[in-house]
């Protein structure tokens, strides 16, 4: 009654390029994750991980907690992170909260950013892998650092 005699085409439709490499994955606020996460394209996380994160762009929402490391080209924290980033360009916003610490090449702290941790400036992408695990600070509302701790 609803057979077809027309053929099915499998493939999938393009636009000028890679699509799936312009669309980000997205973690929603109420998904809750434990392992690794990879992704060679763009990562929007509002949930929890308890893991390490790697991808080419990560952006930690205001309602995402972050357990683990996390490495990308280019860094967004608004929510919470325990753990260390390796990014070439990192941002602290306003609603950041992170204790761990930074190696970049590019690092932007907002007014209002919490962190508890050191910064490590990296030349040309040589920067080292961060340590294992989360570091934990029995003062995890530590302000940003001062200027001269970022030098």
């Amino acid at each position: 009654m609803f057979a077809s005699n027309k053929k099915q085409d499998s493939k999938p439709v393009a636009s000028g390029g890679n699509a799936r490499s312009r669309v980000p994955s997205i973690i929603s606020a109420d998904t809750t994750i434990r392992g690794e996460l990879r992704s060679t394209g763009e990562l929007h996380l509002d949930g929890t991980v308890e893991g390490d994160v790697h991808a080419a762009r990560l952006v930690i929402g205001e309602t995402a907690v972050i357990k683990g490391n996390v490495s990308a080209d280019t860094v967004r924290v608004c929510g919470k992170l325990e753990g260390n980033i390796m990014g070439r360009e990192v941002v602290l916003t306003a609603t950041a909260r992170m204790t761990g610490d930074i190696h970049h090449e590019v690092l932007t702290l907002e007014p209002g950013a919490r962190f508890a941790g050191s910064v490590r400036h990296n030349e040309g992408g040589n920067a080292a892998q961060p340590g294992p695990g989360p570091q934990r600070n029995s003062d995890a509302g530590l302000a940003a650092p001062k200027a001269s701790a970022l030098a």
